[in-house]
């Protein structure tokens, strides 16, 4: 991914640019996606659908990392987000954006995390957790319970959901977050290495992503424009393609 942080610090370093209207970020904290076959594939989409109105469409911009994320919010102000509204709620930034137009995504696994341990734990005193989720959006989708129990780790921050299994499976932490999608898959193609995990709790099912605007700073022809041209991406070959990616079925 350094291409992708090379691109949000060359954003970054542009003299006066405290607000971006020229970028729609995305970023999903249950994504399993390729982010460069996304990136491909969303801005051809959205070129061809802004070629008629005489306006540049915003470049699509995913982004792995939680904290890049948050940095390239706080910093640059984009004008589109595409993201989970608790990503929003869980840092503050829910006050200075909108939803106008929600993914709809039917896989009712897909937004759900699972709270992981091995059986032979028995560990006492802080035990260490892996998560490419923080501590505010783990306290936001599990139970207040486990909600106290994720406060008393210390959380290792990873890359990828896949890397807290990998870790929890290697024996280098005592606990790991991961979606349930993400656990299902390796079920799937190594369901040996799993037999000594076990599963404490599943959260709630994290909101579908949704497109945002960011308040009193979007323009209102190009906020039309964009959400006029996620919603026909199901009647469009080109838009089926970036839903599926998405693991979605419809915007609304």
């Amino acid at each position: 991914m350094k291409w992708l942080i090379g691109t949000l610090l060359a954003f970054a370093s542009l003299s006066g640019a405290a607000v971006d209207e020229s970028q729609l970020l995305y970023f999903n904290p249950i994504a399993t996606v390729s982010s460069n076959r996304l990136k491909r594939d969303f801005d051809s989409f959205l070129n061809s659908e802004f070629q008629t109105s005489g306006q540049k469409a915003p470049t699509f911009q995913p982004v792995v990392k939680l904290q890049d994320f948050l940095s390239y919010v706080t910093t640059n102000r984009p004008s589109f987000l595409i993201t989970s509204s608790v990503v929003l709620k869980t840092h503050g930034l829910d006050k200075d954006y909108r939803p106008i137009a929600s993914l709809v995504c039917k896989d009712s696994a897909q937004g759900k995390l699972l709270f992981l341990a091995n059986k032979s734990l028995t560990k006492k005193g802080q035990l260490l957790l892996a998560s490419s989720h923080n501590q505010a959006i783990l306290a936001e989708l599990f139970s207040p319970k486990m909600g106290q129990k994720v406060k008393g780790c210390r959380v290792i921050q990873t890359k990828k959901d896949i890397d807290g299994i990998l870790a929890l499976i290697n024996g280098q932490v005592d606990l790991a977050v991961t979606s349930e999608s993400v656990y299902s898959l390796m079920a799937e193609t190594n369901r040996e290495a799993l037999k000594g995990l076990q599963t404490i709790e599943k959260s709630k099912r994290m909101p579908s992503p949704q497109l945002f605007v960011r308040q009193g700073q979007a323009k209102e022809e190009t906020t039309k424009l964009l959400a006029r041209a996620l919603k026909s991406m199901m009647r469009k070959t080109e838009g089926k393609n970036v839903l599926k990616s998405m693991g979605c079925e419809e915007w609304q």
